[in-house]
């Protein structure tokens, strides 16, 4: 499996109908101010208490320009 680094790099350089079809739809869209959203991917790992998501901010013009590693 990649590093979450090298994943990051490669998700930077798409627009949002790029990364859905990478990625697909996401577990969840939100919603911000000034037309911008976020994705969030449910990421599989070993570690079955805590759940680890993939946020991805899109601007309003439809490129990623943010790329986090939540745990909830």
């Amino acid at each position: 499996m990649q590093n979450i680094d090298s994943i990051r790099a490669e998700i930077y350089s798409l627009t949002e109908e790029e990364l859905n079809e990478v990625l697909g739809r996401p577990e969840q869209t939100l919603l911000y101010e000034r037309g911008q959203k976020f994705y969030e991917y449910k990421i599989n790992c070993e570690e079955k208490e805590v759940e680890k998501y993939l946020r991805v901010r899109i601007n309003a013009l439809g490129y990623v320009n943010e790329v986090l590693l939540l745990e909830k």
